[in-house]
């Protein structure tokens, strides 16, 4: 009985942490020079957001 408890009890709690879990983006990019630069973010980021992390992570990471 005392484990059905405890497993009733841990599934509850489980169930709690994730009903409460935050959503997480994560972005990855494969630069020209074949390095890998990864993002993440609280919100979807449009098109626009992601082409100019791109841009970033080829200059930071491509530049002799």
């Amino acid at each position: 009985m005392k484990k059905i408890k405890t497993f009733i009890i841990a599934v509850l709690l489980m169930g709690t942490a994730i009903a409460f879990a935050k959503e997480v983006y994560h972005y990855g990019f494969i630069t020209s020079c074949g390095k890998t630069a990864y993002f993440s973010s609280n919100t979807p980021l449009s098109d626009e957001s992601l082409i100019i992390l791109l841009e970033v992570a080829e200059m930071d990471l491509c530049s002799d």
